[in-house]
């Protein structure tokens, strides 16, 4: 379907990808079927994981100099994040680094984004978020705004078989944070409550079956569900404290995916936050563990913690900092620069500096 539905919003169209021998037989079919729709295509294979400035303006310079008027972001949350970033540079003054969440915001010059995940956890596709470092300062922030969503998502399960195992726990888990954040968060509602549990449930009974077969079509199809679940939550309600840490971890550590960066702080996260948030810490222990519904909410909530830990380790995320190649020195500035980004103020529990620097030292090895 993806000619005809680029094709009654542009037909100019940037194709953007991450450069992946994998995806190439999906790029070129997709490019086949912009082109027998009547679209041409330009291709941009420069998104890099944790993208940054300097990428999007390679974009957007090439967004102008084609003269696109759609942007098709094929990929994970990188190429999905790119792509509304580049809708936004492409035709407004400056860099898109300008127009931030709490900046000028974009005007309805930006260009229709059409976005095509290819994994099962980011929800890029159905967010008005568009995630970048700057790459002099190494800050790492976001446009946040309504004109960014795409017009229209494409979510084929098929597409994602072919994700190594260790691609499809990052990935996962974030799409468990983005619905467990959301069912945390302060100005949560009912809405994202029923949304963020069942995505909860989702991933709690099928990612681990991804990552150990990814080509369980039955587990692709209730993960890709999940994240798209998961990214109306964070859409509706937003994400907390381990956000805020994560896209610092990532913006100081470029090495670090996303999902490492949640993977390791949540052990320590989950500790700190479940005594202001019991019954509903309760709830998602048993999710994972229905045995707990015996426990009173004090117990289940404190046990959920160790039901987090044994799916960490059954996912393969069990990380440490150590692990990750991230220093002592790193942590300091991590900690020093959690709080810029707003989230930390939607937990339950509202960590400081020195809170979040004891947590994240007590991240740095892991038994």
């Amino acid at each position: 379907e993806i000619g005809t539905v680029v094709a009654r919003y542009g037909q100019l169209c940037l194709l953007f990808t991450s450069p992946s021998e994998a995806l190439n037989p999906l790029y070129e079919r997709i490019r086949g079927y912009l082109e027998v729709s009547g679209v041409q295509v330009e291709h941009f294979d420069g998104v890099i994981p944790n993208p940054t400035t300097d990428c999007v303006t390679e974009g957007a310079d090439l967004a102008k100099t084609f003269g696109a008027n759609v942007i098709l972001g094929v990929g994970g949350g990188s190429s999905m994040d790119t792509a509304k970033a580049i809708a936004v540079e492409a035709t407004h003054p400056g860099t898109a680094w300008d127009y931030l969440f709490f900046k000028t915001q974009p005007t309805s010059n930006t260009l229709p984004v059409i976005a095509v995940s290819t994994t099962s956890g980011t929800g890029s596709q159905v967010t008005q978020v568009a995630v970048m470092t700057e790459t002099a300062s190494k800050t790492k922030s976001a446009i946040y705004n309504s004109i960014v969503y795409p017009r229209v998502c494409i979510v084929d399960p098929d597409l994602m078989q072919s994700l190594p195992a260790y691609i499809t726990a990052c990935t996962g888990f974030d799409a468990f944070s983005h619905a467990f954040e959301s069912y945390l968060h302060v100005n949560g509602t009912p809405y994202t409550d029923v949304l963020a549990l069942e995505a909860i449930r989702l991933v709690a009974a099928y990612l681990p079956l991804a990552v150990s077969d990814g080509s369980n079509q039955e587990a692709r199809q209730a993960m890709a569900w999940a994240d798209t679940l998961a990214g109306l939550c964070i859409a509706n309600a937003g994400v907390t404290l381990p956000h805020g840490i994560g896209m610092t971890i990532s913006g100081q550590c470029p090495h670090v995916a996303h999902g490492e960066s949640l993977a390791v702080v949540y052990p320590e996260f989950t500790r700190f936050t479940y005594t202001s948030a019991i019954s509903k810490f309760a709830e998602v222990g048993r999710v994972f563990n229905p045995a707990l519904a015996s426990l009173s909410d004090e117990e289940a909530a404190e046990r959920s913690c160790d039901e987090i830990d044994q799916f960490l380790k059954q996912i393969g995320l069990w990380i440490s900092f150590t692990g990750l190649g991230v220093t002592h020195e790193d942590l300091v500035a991590i900690a020093d620069n959690s709080r810029v980004l707003p989230d930390y103020k939607n937990n339950p529990r509202i960590a400081s500096r020195d809170e979040i620097y004891t947590l994240l030292m007590n991240s740095f090895e892991r038994a």
